[in-house]
């Protein structure tokens, strides 16, 4: 009995090596290019990325062949480039970009590939804009800030041109200045 547990066991755990392994790419020069983790003949997990240098340069989040789940970009100094969200290989929900040093650029807001709903711009690390898109393209209300987080600007797109009234504020938050566009030309 014990000796045909044990038998199973060994089949089980050889079984368990076949389906999962890792395999590794070069560049033409020898430097490792990218290590591949595999899972019943499919990428799963991370696959990393390495510069001819050897510094990582991205790790890829796959699950059976398709790009799922967070997968990053990293600078030449190591530092996070961007964290990008995928379901099922295409970009979903808020992907986020950084500076060189690291600081947050941009949350970018996707679904089913494309820009849709507020993505945030920060400069020196405060809120810089919200850009309203659907489709990949500005439409509805994007607000532009002061450092002091007060709205500087409210513009009002519609299909990537500004269309209908578009506010100035001064930095107290009263109104400086409104205009009325129309297909992107001032009326």
């Amino acid at each position: 009995m014990k000796r045909a547990f044990f038998i199973s066991l060994i089949f089980s755990v050889f079984a368990i090596f076949l389906q999962a392994s890792t395999s590794k790419a070069y560049y033409e020069s020898g430097e490792l290019h990218f290590i591949y983790n595999y899972e019943n003949g499919q990428k799963n997990g991370i696959t990393q990325e390495f510069s001819k240098d050897n510094k990582l340069i991205a790790e890829w989040n796959f699950k059976n062949d398709v790009l799922n789940g967070v997968s990053k970009k990293y600078t030449k100094s190591g530092a996070l480039k961007s964290e990008i969200n995928f379901v099922n290989g295409t970009q979903e929900g808020i992907t986020k970009k950084y500076d060189d040093i690291g600081a947050l650029q941009y949350e970018l807001n996707y679904k089913n590939g494309k820009l849709n709903g507020i993505s945030k711009e920060y400069k020196n690390g405060a809120l810089y804009a919200e850009w309203n898109y659907v489709d990949s393209v500005k439409d509805g209300v994007s607000k532009v800030f002061y450092p002091n987080g007060k709205v500087k600007y409210e513009l009002t797109y519609k299909n990537g041109k500004l269309n209908g009234i578009s506010k100035e504020y001064y930095e107290t938050g009263i109104l400086k200045a409104e205009w009325e566009y129309k297909d992107g030309e001032l009326k």
